[in-house]
């Protein structure tokens, strides 16, 4: 007759034998680990390492690479007439003149609006955000979010992100 815990106690002793056997042979390689001496050299140099000579010299730190402010300054002077240029241009005529000719209440319109240029100069996002507790026209502001981006300035030579009111009319 078999005893019915004679597989349970199978694997349970397999497994303490191969768990010393691990913590043996993990406890061996904890020590350090000599290189083999070189052809030419003996055996006590190969053991040592060879210290590295410190130096005395003062360590150059990096500078940030941060523009000077009025890198921003500028470009947003620049960004302020950009867009005063396409809400004449393009957001007036595309969105706002044929909303309000179907449904002219109400009768004005407050947004934020988000844009971010590369150091090329172009525009790469736009977000428009309706403020609250003021007038928004919803049906306004997801016709300005579906006009392509494009914007340009003259080249900051680095991102620059704004945030400006934008209002209508």
């Amino acid at each position: 007759m078999k005893s019915p815990l004679l597989i349970p106690g199978s694997i349970l002793l397999g497994s303490i034998f191969i768990a010393i056997g691990l913590f043996l042979g993990l406890s061996e390689r904890s020590a350090p680990i000599e290189t083999p001496p070189q052809p030419g050299q003996r055996q006590s140099e190969a053991a040592v390492e060879p210290e590295v000579p410190q130096t005395d010299a003062p360590t150059r730190q990096q500078e940030p690479t941060n523009p000077p402010q009025d890198v921003y300054v500028v470009a947003e002077k620049q960004i302020i007439a950009a867009l005063a240029e396409a809400k004449t241009s393009l957001f007036i005529p595309k969105c706002w003149t044929p909303i309000v000719e179907q449904t002219p209440e109400p009768a004005q319109s407050h947004y934020s609006i988000n844009m971010t240029f590369n150091a090329a100069g172009l525009e790469i996002a736009r977000g428009i955000s309706e403020l609250r507790d003021t007038d928004s026209r919803p049906d306004v502001a997801n016709c300005l979010r579906l006009l392509p981006i494009g914007l340009k300035i003259v080249a900051p030579h680095t991102t620059v992100a704004v945030t400006l009111p934008l209002d209508f009319p």
